[in-house]
């Protein structure tokens, strides 16, 4: 389990070898060779992070009596012989942690109380690696909060470590010996070959902009400094040097007056792709656009006359338009390629394939001469159990939100395969081919796989630039030129590459080209405002308006506006009002939004003007709100920068659960350099266990992902390079979760396939199980679930494996912490848990938003963590098991489905005192508001009795969160949830005996309304998991139920009546409970 003498933990965690993705391309190197120049070191954390490491949050509470609560300290046996727990009242805005420590060492025997040093003591939270010391409230910290609102016992243990100086001072001085060896994290030919020196490329027109933003740190300040001064010297003189011939040989884009046109000069194999028909298609056709996030540049619609049906068909056409200029255009425009297949009628087509290019590409420069792309081709649309409803590509978002990178695989089988020329006279003949292009009918490929390192990084090893004609400006397939940088890298690389190219299968590809110039021409980081001239009161073809000059209609229709939901678009009248009102809106921070979608992004004048406006703008309220302006909608390098410096106020604890949606984010970059890859980095080195950890699991569980492999890749690499001891963890973490899968493969097995008896199947878990215990560390290993958690070994009497589709593992391990209870998860393979993710962190995110309002609905979210796929490409997870807690199904077992008194009897019979039961039953009547508006407005389906809980203390819970967003399950046919609300007559029943039934229906209408109020936020959260991929959130269309869901277009009133409405049809719905009735004799 434990990484060997020597072994590289963070090639044997990735293992890039293995992978389907080819990672020996030019974007890779070029994104190593600058992050071998930041200084990780000055981002890792303090050294007590990794010794006593401590945990804070500021997140909402419940009201607390008299603003305190219990804390009750374990008392080791060795300072107090007579005393194992002491209870101390603690006010949460006064009492500290050195408070604490003080009051519990006057209980303690001697000769601890009189003479022990109380700066030898710290507290540790019991069951956990998280320790509480100095002058922080003691409320301040993350386990405390969440113990004290949900109403769990604060359970600390007190630790004597008089040597706790000398400890962190050890580490710190390990911390010092890594830091110098992480110059050598990256091997050095990658670091100084590829580097993209990226201060001579930054235009120096945009000096006001970086000084206007003296927040955010420069790239030199993260650079290590290898040399020295003399060395330094050289450099600086070299770097004069280079500007100089950078300056003479180079323009910058805003200065570049050349329409944009683009070369269709080859393409191949489109009849492979899996959704060409040959029955209904007579022809195909290519189709180029380019989009500034979800905005089409209306006038450069680019399109082929009609090709054959061939999968080798030589084109040589140019397609341009002289309306648009490159200076016209801004820097993160992206080109879209599509091939399509046209239909019999002529009017109707298909796409095939599709790729989406930058325009600059990775080194800031404009794309030149020749690429083969390797298209993604669209695969074909079927229907089945568990995959999307409709055909997730019929809208063709892959447009505007498609992956930025072309396919770069290998390891593919070759083939031999027949297909014909085109010739310009349209006359077609059969030839045989033995690679993906045929070298005799087409010399000018012969140089693609030895010119693909070249100086402007164009392209990876299946999509090389072509031709490098950099001497003139004239085209010259067959003798490109090659500077001479580039030509040792090309030396060593062509054997390779051209083996690679030969193994290739028949893939859809597009060889296409760009205009070369004689000079580069240079795409500055942020737009040069000074070269930009035009009239404000007219940009954007509308004059602006003071708000005195506003009619009272386009006042109620600007307020209609700015109070649309971000689902809904903006008509583009609706877009001119908002932009000619923006020299007043900028002081409202709810008319951002509305602001930047009125922009027009692919007009440079519209873009500097909204650049202006967003130095003064009025910042958003809450850094969780500046999310949404790093959306699909928004390329913008300016605007994602100045939400990365709003998102960046945010807490660590609230970081972490925004982490989901950050993630998705990653994937709109152009680039895989960005400033929200940097940021998510940086907090992750700075915070490794409470950030670090989550956000590499995060991007592993998508690794497996080919349009975005590559770039997730990478920055788990970079972030395992630096992470020090956390990298090694994270590697055992991993080996642990490839020991489990491999052992609940063999269960399946046995249990589903070879149809065992159960007491066989146990006995081939216990028997892997006890193997595992041998492989695990001594020390105790991490539970990827939550980093905090730490267990020795597996109690293998207690694990079992559970009887149901996926057969998951009930496992139970012993905690390192001899106070801390047994740590109890469950491992799943076969089932996507990204879902139940998504749904727990809105249901947390809820909760905290009622909280802040002052209602608490005692929510039970429980941890829940994706870690990948397995051997079948189905997810890999864990979850935890909230215990001691029942199903309704058992406890239906015992007092019958139908039978009313059945969940109050189970909750008399846990809580026999009067005091305990009246708790009990206003615990139940609160959490079942909570989960009654909860699931109601996602639309959570499959609600049968084993995925409905209850503890002993009377909350009430959901889990297993496979269905939501209105997908209700049916059986023959039939809807088997009727009413998207569970409330049976047993819950009200319960709560009526509490005599909370009018409170509960408050609780319900207040809750309801909140997050009407706070609707945005959640319908932003949701619009950015659309591209992750899940099978029910395909496309923003399915976030549909939950808008509709909450009434947003009603009144208060009309609302509450609403929502009222439907727990009285729940509490009527008889069809739920013969559902009930029938999945308990299945069952």
């Amino acid at each position: 389990m434990e990484p060997y003498e020597g072994e590289d933990v963070v090639d044997a965690t990735l293992n890039f070898p293995a992978h389907e993705w080819d990672f020996d391309n030019d974007m890779v190197n070029a994104y190593r060779s600058r992050a071998a120049r930041i200084n990780h070191f000055e981002m890792l954390p303090d050294a007590k992070m990794y010794c006593f490491p401590e945990y804070f949050s500021e997140g909402p509470l419940r009201d607390m009596p008299n603003g305190c609560f219990l804390a009750r300290t374990r008392i080791p046996k060795q300072f107090a012989e007579h005393r194992q727990f002491v209870t101390i009242q603690i006010e949460a805005l006064v009492t500290t942690a050195k408070d604490v420590i003080e009051s519990l060492m006057k209980r303690l025997d001697e000769p601890y109380k009189s003479s022990a040093d109380p700066e030898s003591f710290i507290l540790k939270v019991a069951g956990c690696e998280e320790y509480i010391y100095g002058d922080t409230k003691v409320i301040e910290y993350e386990a405390v909060r969440n113990a004290v609102r949900n109403e769990n016992d604060v359970e600390f243990v007190l630790v004597q470590r008089a040597d706790r100086t000398e400890v962190i001072e050890q580490e710190r001085q390990k911390q010092i010996k890594y830091g110098e060896s992480l110059v050598n994290a990256y091997d050095v030919s990658v670091r100084d070959a590829s580097y993209v020196q990226e201060d001579m490329i930054i235009s120096p027109l945009d000096e006001h902009i970086q000084a206007s933003r003296k927040d955010k740190s420069t790239e030199d300040s993260k650079e290590y400094e290898y040399e020295s001064k003399s060395k330094d010297k050289d450099k600086d003189k070299d770097k004069t040097e280079k500007t100089f011939v950078l300056e003479n040989q180079m323009k910058y884009l805003h200065e570049t007056e050349w329409h944009f046109r683009v070369k269709i000069v080859q393409l191949m194999n489109a009849l492979k792709c899996p959704r060409f028909d040959e029955k209904l298609m007579r022809s195909l056709k290519v189709v180029v656009e380019l989009w500034h996030g979800n905005n089409l540049f209306s006038n450069c619609v680019l399109s082929s006359t009609s090709l054959p049906c061939d999968n080798h068909i030589p084109y040589g056409q140019w397609l341009g338009v002289k309306q648009i200029q490159y200076s016209q255009i801004p820097r993160e425009t992206v080109v879209c390629i599509q091939v399509l297949g046209v239909m019999a009628d002529g009017k109707t087509d298909e796409c095939l394939a599709w790729c989406r290019v930058p325009l600059i590409d990775h080194r800031h420069k404009l794309r030149r001469g020749k690429y083969l792309l390797t298209l993604w081709e669209i695969p074909a649309f079927e229907r089945n159990k568990h995959g999307p409803k409709n055909d997730p590509y019929a809208l063709r978002p892959y447009r505007y939100r498609g992956t930025n990178r072309d396919r770069c695989t290998r390891y593919i089988p070759e083939e031999r395969s027949t297909s014909r020329t085109w010739n310009e006279g349209g006359v077609s003949e059969e030839m045989t081919t033995e690679t993906t292009i045929d070298s005799n009918t087409m010399n000018t490929v012969s140089s693609i796989d030895t010119n693909q390192s070249d100086e402007n990084g164009s392209t990876n090893d299946t999509n090389g630039t072509v031709v490098d004609s950099r001497a003139s400006i004239t085209n010259n397939a067959t003798s490109p030129t090659i500077n001479p940088v580039e030509k040792s890298s090309i030396t060593a690389n062509s054997t390779s590459r051209n083996t690679r190219s030969m193994k290739r299968r028949r893939e859809c590809q597009l060889l296409i080209e760009f205009d070369e110039f004689a000079f580069e021409v240079i795409a500055p980081k942020y737009l040069a405002r000074e070269r930009v001239t035009y009239d404000p009161n007219t940009v954007g073809g509308v004059k602006q308006l003071k708000r005195s000059e506003l009619r009272t209609e386009q006042k109620v229709k600007l307020e209609t506006i700015l109070s649309k939901n971000p689902l809904e678009e903006l008509l583009p009248e609706e877009k001119a009002l908002v932009w000619s009102c923006r020299n007043f809106l900028f002081t409202e921070s709810n008319a951002l939004p509305a602001f930047l979608r009125a922009v027009d992004w692919t007009d440079i004048k519209c873009v500097t003007e909204c650049h202006k406006y967003l130095d003064i703008w009025a910042p958003p309220k809450k850094p969780w709100d500046a999310i949404e302006f790093l959306d699909y909608r928004y390329a913008d390098t300016y605007l994602r920068e100045k939400a990365i410096h709003w998102i960046s106020d945010m807490h660590d604890s609230d970081l972490s659960k925004y982490l989901l949606q950050l993630i998705q984010c990653l994937k709109y970059e152009n680039h895989h350099n960005s400033r929200l890859q940097e940021f998510l980095l940086e907090r992750g080195l700075r915070n490794p266990y409470q950030i670090g950890h989550f956000l590499f699991w995060a991007l592993k569980a998508e690794f497996h992902e080919l349009q975005h492999c590559e770039r997730f890749g990478l920055i788990m690499e970079e972030y395992l390079k630096h992470a020090g001891e956390h990298a090694r963890q994270l590697f055992m973490q991993n080996m642990l979760l490839k020991r489990f899968e491999v052992i609940a493969d063999k269960v399946y097995r046995v249990y589903k396939i070879q149809k065992w008896s159960k007491e066989k199947c146990k006995e081939v878990l216990k028997r892997e199980l006890h193997k595992l215990n041998k492989e695990l560390p001594v020390k105790g290993i991490q539970i990827p679930l939550n980093p905090r958690w730490h267990a020795t070994k597996l109690l293998v009497d207690k694990c079992r494996f559970m009887d149901s589709a996926k057969v998951p593992l009930w496992l139970e391990l012993q905690n390192s912490d001899e106070f801390g209870k047994p740590i109890t998860v469950m491992f799943k393979s076969g089932d996507d848990l990204r879902q139940d993710m998504l749904t727990i962190q809105i249901l947390e995110i809820m909760d905290q938003m009622w909280l802040q309002n002052k209602i608490d609905l005692h929510l039970k979210p429980y941890r829940v963590l994706a870690t990948g796929v397995n051997s079948n490409m189905e997810g890999v997870g864990m979850l935890e098991l909230v215990l001691p807690s029942i199903t309704v199904k058992e406890i239906n077992k015992v007092y019958g489905t139908f039978a009313k008194e059945s969940i109050d009897m189970y909750m008399a019979k846990n809580n026999p005192g009067a005091d305990d039961l009246h708790k009990a039953r206003e615990n139940f009547a609160r959490s079942c508001a909570g989960y009654c508006v909860a699931t109601s407005v996602l639309g959570i389906g499959d609600r049968h009795p084993s995925n409905v809980l209850i503890t002993d203390k009377g909350h009430f819970f959901h889990i297993d969160f496979g269905h939501f967003l209105g997908n209700f399950k049916k059986k023959m046919g039939m809807e088997r949830e009727k009413v998207p609300l569970l409330f049976t007559p047993a819950m009200k029943y319960c709560i009526d005996q509490g005599e909370k039934y009018d409170d509960f229906l408050v609780w319900v209408a207040d809750a309801f309304n909140i997050l009407r109020q706070e609707s945005r936020l959640l319908l932003v959260l949701f619009a950015l998991m659309v591209p992750a991929g899940m099978p029910e959130l395909m496309h923003e269309k399915d976030i549909d139920y939950f808008k509709n869901m909450l009434s947003l277009h009603a009144d208060k009133d009309g609302a509450t009546e609403g929502i009222h409405a439907l727990v009285t049809a729940g509490r009527k719905d008889m069809r739920r409970l013969f559902d009930h009735w029938f999945h308990q004799q299945v069952h």
